[in-house]
């Protein structure tokens, strides 16, 4: 990240996703205050990022104009705090990714997203086990109108009234996740519901959890109704 801030081009750069390496809190700050021309960002499962540098992150020049986000992965130094000063700053966003973080994204960091980002179109919560249905339905009032894509697999504190709170407000969707929750711990209803109330919904992805034979029964009941939605596992 230094030799990157030192570079003439830094400036210049619009897109950068960082690999899995340890960068630090002093490497995302020196990053965040080369490039302000950077549109997006990905810093997902990068290692040793805490705090501090997510708040010298949200400072920089760039954030507000960023259009991709990505900070999955993050580690045990950041809390819900330091993710949701970053988010609030990013009112730009298409595209959020948090996968992978079960403990830092919150139901905060979620509110933060559907009340700054106010154009947001995908957002990638895999794996956010922390993630609440106060969360969804904050999400699903605020950016019914925008969004189009949302990966929930294996967000656990997911629940039927979260489902149902999609099924009501989001009338964009068209692709939705909800891999490994179908049956445990959602049950079919609101699912069913999601995709007899949304006309745009072209993917859904609902496998590996409960018995198989039912969901098979019910992926096939769902496409016989919607000839051009695509159920996957």
């Amino acid at each position: 990240m230094r030799a990157l801030a030192a570079s003439e081009c830094s400036a210049s750069l619009t897109s950068l996703q960082v690999p899995a390496t340890h960068i630090g809190d002093a490497g995302v700050a020196a990053m965040a205050a080369a490039c302000p021309g950077l549109r997006q960002l990905d810093l997902s499962s990068v290692r040793g990022l805490g705090d501090e540098g997510l708040a010298a992150l949200a400072a920089a020049e760039c954030v507000p104009r960023l259009s991709l986000l990505g900070l999955g992965g993050m580690g045990a130094g950041v809390t819900a705090g330091g993710l949701a000063s970053v988010v609030s700053r990013a009112i730009g966003l298409r595209t959020l990714k948090l996968p992978s973080n079960r403990f830092c994204v919150t139901d905060d960091v979620i509110r933060a997203a559907a009340s700054s980002c106010t154009g947001l179109a995908s957002l990638n919560l895999r794996g956010c086990g922390s993630v609440s249905d106060a969360g969804l339905l904050a999400l699903a009032t605020a950016r019914h109108a925008t969004l189009t894509s949302l990966e929930l697999e294996f967000c656990i504190g997911i629940s039927d009234a979260g489902v149902e709170a999609l099924a009501e407000h989001c009338m964009a969707l068209e692709a939705v996740s909800l891999r490994a929750l179908v049956l445990a711990p959602i049950s079919l209803a609101p699912v069913r519901a999601l995709v007899e109330r949304n006309t745009r919904l072209r993917s859904l992805i609902i496998g590996q959890a409960g018995d198989m034979a039912t969901l098979q029964a019910f992926a096939a009941s769902l496409v016989a109704a919607r000839p051009g939605l695509a159920v996957g596992w």
